[in-house]
Order: structure tokens, then C-alpha cells, then sequence
């Protein structure tokens, strides 16, 4: 499969960093780049290697399932494919990864994030958007999500993903 990448969205698909970050407005491709480098990392597992495992979170089910999931389905899914869950969610898995899916609605949501161990988390639309759309996501969903990366178990570093359009000032 080719890709087509501006130059920023190769670099955020690319870059070393343990924290990602793709900044723009609404339908820039920061989705497709994320899945873009999802992919990329994956493909750099050794030979054997167990799957790169992930978590993709969003302030809601209803926002993933309305915006994310389409997106990523539309450009990638003959490549990849999302089960829904019976305890609530998705499980998106493509060659070399298994990433679940998750709407954080309420802070008991967070208990989701318990006892998990990560190669992989993504941050989507972690600031609220101004004008509606999206709630955005606690300070507490980074830091519990950022303490379950352990990362290297499939060869890989670990890394948090976050795309966003821009925060307010006053958002963490």
C-alpha cells in the first residue's frame, strides 16, 4: 500500500520522540498519519516478535465511533480491521499490532486503563474543540495512560501518540 504524507505528517509518522504530538485543524490527515505510523512502527519489529499492543482513547465512545473509526477504516481498512468488544469499546488490529479502543466519558472510565501493559498509547483530540465536537480528555487520562507504556516487549520504544486541533490556553 503507498501513502501519501506531507512533509510534517512523515515526520510525526517517523520521529523518534517518546511523546508525538500532530497539531492542525479539523480533516489536516492527523488521523491518517497516526494510523500511518502505527503501521510504520509495527513493520520495525524483528522477525518473530510478538504484536506492538496499544491503546487509542477518545473523550467519547459515540465521538470514536462517529469520527475516528470511519477514518480509519476509510483509508486502511482493507489493511486493518476493528472488532467491537462485548465489555464495551473496539479492538483495532493490523498486521503486527492489537490496539483497543476506548471512549473516556467519566472518570470511572479510567479504570479501563488499569493493569495494562503498552508498547503504544494514542491521545485523540485530548483538548476540547472549541465550538463543540469533542470534551476533550482529563490531565489524569495522559498520566495514567503514560504510566502503563512499558514498551521494548516487541523490540519497539514506547511512545504516546497525541493529534489534536489547537488547545485553548487554559487546557493542560
Amino acid at each position: 500500500m503507498k501513502v501519501r504524507l506531507t512533509k510534517a505528517q512523515s515526520y510525526f509518522t517517523t520521529c523518534e520522540a517518546e511523546i508525538v504530538v500532530a497539531l492542525g485543524p479539523q480533516r489536516s490527515g492527523k488521523t491518517y498519519a497516526g494510523v500511518v505510523r502505527v503501521l510504520r512502527q509495527a513493520q520495525r519489529r524483528p522477525p518473530g516478535a510478538p504484536p506492538l499492543h496499544g491503546l487509542l482513547l477518545r473523550d467519547t465512545g459515540p465521538n470514536l465511533e462517529q469520527t475516528t473509526i470511519p477514518g480509519i477504516l476509510k483509508d486502511f481498512g482493507g489493511l486493518t480491521r476493528i472488532n467491537t468488544i462485548r465489555s464495551g469499546g473496539w479492538e483495532w488490529i493490523g498486521p503486527g499490532f492489537v490496539c483497543q479502543l476506548f471512549g473516556i466519558d467519566d472518570l470511572s472510565s479510567l479504570s479501563r486503563l488499569q493493569g495494562r501493559a503498552l508498547d503504544f498509547v494514542w491521545l485523540e483530540e485530548p483538548a476540547p474543540i472549541v465550538g463543540g465536537g469533542s470534551a476533550g480528555l482529563r490531565e489524569e487520562v495522559f498520566t495514567i495512560a503514560y504510566s502503563r507504556l512499558t514498551g521494548g516487549e516487541a523490540g519497539t520504544h514506547k511512545w504516546i501518540l497525541i493529534s489534536m486541533n489547537p488547545a485553548e490556553e487554559t487546557h493542560w
